[in-house]
């Protein structure tokens, strides 16, 4: 079973060229989020936004923190503009974490907590999926969701 603490871990070896990670958000930032949202975080995902608070590789890729001065990185300016502004909006319980940069984004799937709050499924939300209800499931939860990004980077700067 991948932990926080391997994803953090992981995080830490690449070098600054290839990923940026950024300084952890402070509890009361967290919870600001869960207000601005009006729904409960999974705990990974908290533990994960105060430790790290997301990360950058390179142009390509991104896991959305808390950056209220970096709309392109930020997690809330991205779930007000894809729930409010988009042509299609983002239903309300999907929390985009990750664009794949086309439009699309890999979301928490809020709606689906787990009973102990840990955790919720990871899934693939098209911008162009007109009054879709059900959508892919990429990875059981954050911390997996994260560690399969981080191996897929490992393959294409190590090929």
């Amino acid at each position: 079973m991948v932990t926080l603490e391997m994803v953090l871990e992981e995080l830490n070896q690449y070098p600054a060229e290839v990923l940026t990670r950024f300084a952890g958000a402070s509890t009361a930032a967290v919870g600001e989020l869960e207000q601005k949202i009006a729904r409960p975080l999974p705990d990974n995902y908290k533990r994960f936004l105060q430790a790290c608070n997301g990360f950058r590789i390179g142009y390509s890729g991104a896991i959305f923190g808390i950056h209220g001065d970096n709309e392109g990185l930020d997690v809330y300016d991205n779930y007000r503009w894809e729930t409010e502004s988009a042509a299609h909006p983002l239903n309300p319980d999907l929390l985009p974490i990750s664009p794949n940069g086309l439009g699309d984004f890999y979301c928490l799937n809020l709606h689906q907590l787990s009973v102990s709050g840990e955790d919720c499924p990871v899934v693939f939300w098209k911008h162009d999926g007109r009054g879709q209800k059900h959508w892919p499931v990429t990875a059981p939860g954050f911390v997996e969701f994260v560690w399969q990004s981080l191996q897929q980077l490992r393959v294409k700067i190590t090929a």
